[in-house]
C-alpha cells in the first residue's frame, strides 16, 4: 500500500508483465471506487422564512433534478417529504404541486418537533443515515429550545456532516 492509498494490483500487473516476457515494466494500481453520498435536504417554511423560501425551493428543484440520491423535506408545524413533487422537469409545475402539498407553508414554527418527528420514523431515518445534511433555517424556534437542540445533536450524530 502506498502513502496515497493506492493499492498494488497483482493480477494485471502479473498479466501486463507476460506480454514482456516476465519483466515487471508497468505496475498496476487500484483505485478507490468514489462514490456519491445521499443529500438530504430539510427546508424551513415558517412565516419568518417567506422571503426566503422561493429560492431555497428553487435550489431544491436543481439539486433533485441533478444528484442521484437527493431527499427534500419541509419543516415547519408539520413534517413534508416533496422529493417526488421537485423531480419534475418543469420548474413551475414542480413548485406549484410543492407549494399545494405543503400545508403548513408560512406557517408556525415548531422545528424541534418535526425534526424529531423525522429522527423516529425510521425510514426517514434512514435517509440522514451518512447522509450530507442541509437544513435551511434561521433557527427560530417558537417551543422549548432544548428540544431543538437534542434533534439536533442526534441528527449530527446520524449523518455525516449536518451543515
Amino acid at each position: 500500500m502506498t502513502r496515497h492509498g493506492r493499492r498494488l494490483d497483482l493480477r494485471r500487473t502479473l498479466q501486463g508483465a507476460a506480454s514482456f516476457d516476465g519483466e515487471l515494466i508497468d505496475l498496476r494500481f487500484r483505485e478507490r471506487r468514489r462514490k456519491q453520498r445521499p443529500i438530504l435536504l430539510l427546508i424551513d417554511v415558517s412565516g419568518s422564512m417567506k422571503d426566503w423560501t422561493d429560492r431555497y425551493f428553487r435550489f431544491a428543484h436543481t439539486l433533485a433534478r441533478v444528484g442521484q440520491q437527493v431527499e427534500v423535506f419541509t419543516l415547519g408545524t408539520h413534517l413534508t417529504r416533496v422529493t417526488r413533487t421537485l423531480r419534475l422537469k418543469n420548474r413551475d409545475r414542480a413548485l406549484a404541486r410543492t407549494a399545494s402539498l405543503v400545508s403548513d407553508w408560512d406557517g408556525g414554527t415548531r422545528l424541534g418537533d418535526a425534526l424529531a418527528t423525522f429522527l423516529k420514523v425510521p425510514r426517514f431515518a434512514g435517509f440522514a443515515r451518512g447522509a450530507l445534511v442541509i437544513t435551511l433555517s434561521d433557527g427560530l424556534e417558537r417551543q422549548d429550545a432544548a428540544n431543538l437542540q437534542a434533534a439536533a445533536e442526534k441528527m449530527a450524530r446520524l449523518c455525516w456532516k449536518h451543515v
